[in-house]
């Protein structure tokens, strides 16, 4: 363990003390960053308060929970160093460039004071997962850069969950993949391109299976611009999605990883379908990339995703569409000084994957992914500075797991093809990666 506490309460007390010294702290943040307290931002620390309430409620202990009131509370770090190699494909191998890096550092907290309640803070500590080069959204954020998981989860039933705050939304395949558990040497280019990431927000879950229905559905109701901004809409985004067992149940761990470590006896068969809707775009990306102009424009964005996954064997089938949609695909600059433009990245996006575990420790895998982004933007019609190219991923990938200490290995090559439209050259290059994923707990 990274470090393990216990602690008693005595009453709850204590627990109303702690939310009262930490109100005037957050009522002076909101003081001197805001001049006039307007609407909007009374209601954003209408829910930092709530928030915080329903946390220390949490920890209340109920009757059956006095007489053993130690409430554990856990952490580990997970930390990927990931060599790379880049090669241009023009007239032979021209090396381009080499770089170490750490993909992501990021420390996780868990805490679960009783059956029904847990609660889970994730970190990010490294370059990329502080979004560093997009200062866009500088002053619309509404908590650090590095917060992503920020969450409390309420058991209401063995078939319902509830859960506030910020997490993934429930979109592609992918999302709730855990990071630490995705084969290749990082999710997807459909789910990069076209992916719906963390947002602030409720979300709940059904669970069927013990009615004898196959069907697991997830759905939220958030901000629908992304962790850590402002709440600066009465709008709500909408995410839904539903994944059908026909032949088997997957357990979580089954539906959270992408290998048949176990070479399953018996086929298991996923099937998901999702849809989201966001009716106040305010980022390039849905929740992610720049902040668009502020240009009076009222934009909405539109997501479909299917998806599968297969098990048997020791051999894991995935495949993964998404199509999204806007209204409005370019965000000018309104000050007539300026030329900036910015895009909303329309476009669909397929991959399939095929991995096959050798044994407990070795694996290997192929991925195949294209992303075609809309003709508009393909083509230069809006605007000649935006002309995206299609782009399409080769991965070739070995794995090596070790249980003690717990440390994954993957080494192979990625090569990449962009094509423009108008004639213009396509560009190839491949990545040589070398990436490890180390967890302490």
């Amino acid at each position: 363990m990274l470090f393990s506490y216990e602690f008693k309460f005595v009453n709850s007390l204590d627990l109303w003390k702690m939310f009262y010294s930490i109100l005037p702290h957050w009522l002076y943040s909101f003081r001197s960053s805001i001049k006039p307290l307007t609407v909007r931002l009374f209601l954003s620390l209408l829910m930092k308060i709530g928030v915080t309430l329903l946390c220390c409620l949490a920890l209340v202990p109920n009757s059956a929970a006095v007489e053993d009131s130690l409430v554990k509370f856990r952490a580990e770090l997970i930390i990927q160093p990931n060599f790379e190699r880049t090669y241009f494909l023009d007239n032979g191998l021209q090396r381009d460039n080499t770089r170490f890096f750490f993909r992501r550092i990021r420390p996780r907290f868990f805490y679960t004071p009783s059956e029904r309640w847990s609660f889970f803070l994730q970190l990010g500590l490294s370059p990329g997962d502080r979004d560093m080069g997009l200062e866009s959204y500088d002053e619309q954020l509404f908590l650090p850069r590095m917060v992503f998981d920020l969450m409390g989860t309420y058991k209401v039933s063995e078939m319902v969950e509830l859960t506030i705050g910020q997490t993934k939304l429930p979109f592609s395949r992918q999302r709730p993949t855990p990071f630490a558990n995705i084969f290749m040497f990082d999710r997807s280019i459909v789910n990069s391109d076209y992916g719906h990431d963390f947002d602030v927000g409720i979300f709940g879950n059904i669970n069927l299976q013990s009615t004898g229905l196959p069907v697991l559905m997830s759905g939220a109701l958030t901000t629908g611009q992304g962790r850590n901004i402002r709440i600066n809409s009465f709008q709500p985004a909408l995410t839904f999605r539903a994944d059908f067992f026909p032949l088997a149940y997957f357990s979580e761990e089954d539906y959270r990883s992408e290998m048949d470590w176990e070479k399953l006896s018996e086929w298991r068969l996923r099937l998901g379908a999702a849809y989201h809707h966001n009716p106040n775009l305010r980022r390039g990306g849905g929740q992610t990339g720049d902040m668009l102009f502020d240009d009076g424009i009222d934009r909405q964005l539109s997501a479909m995703a299917f998806d599968l996954i297969a098990k048997y064997s020791g051999f894991t089938l995935m495949f993964d569409f998404v199509s999204r949609r806007a209204n409005d695909l370019l965000s000018f600059d309104p000050n007539p000084a300026n030329m900036d433009v910015k895009f909303i990245r329309e476009g669909i996006g397929a991959m399939g994957q095929v991995n096959y575990a050798i044994d407990q420790q070795w694996a290997g895998g192929v991925e195949f992914g294209v992303s075609r982004p809309a003709a508009d933007l393909r083509n230069g019609n809006l605007d000649h500075a935006i002309m995206l190219p299609t782009v399409r991923e080769f991965s070739l990938v070995a794995y090596y797991r070790l249980n003690d200490p717990q440390i994954n290995f993957q080494g192979g090559f990625t090569i990449v093809r962009m094509d423009y439209a108008h004639s213009l050259p396509a560009e190839e290059f491949l990545q040589l990666r070398l990436q490890a994923t180390i967890r302490i707990d």
